[in-house]
């Protein structure tokens, strides 16, 4: 992560003040998990919710890639989650 993007996510999570644990913090960003359910019908797929700050989320996003790229252990994750999901 770089300088520019330690900056953003401190200054758009007030320094962490009331981020208590991971959960509270990828629900503020907005990349937790929802499923689609939608009275009787059948289940969608399960998507990130996106119902969090977006300046956060977007902040982020080249960096996970980068992250995925160079990083042979996120790598390994990743590919692992994408061969599960299909």
């Amino acid at each position: 992560m770089g300088e520019l993007t330690a900056v953003i996510v401190l200054a758009e999570t007030n320094g962490f003040e009331l981020i208590r644990n991971k959960k509270q913090l990828t629900g503020y960003a907005g990349l937790d998990v929802r499923e689609k359910q939608s009275g009787t019908s059948v289940k969608g797929k399960p998507r990130i919710s996106r119902k969090g700050n977006r300046h956060l989320r977007k902040s982020l996003h080249l960096p996970s890639l980068s992250s995925v790229k160079y990083n042979e252990s996120h790598k390994n994750l990743c590919e692992n989650r994408c061969q599960k999901r299909g």
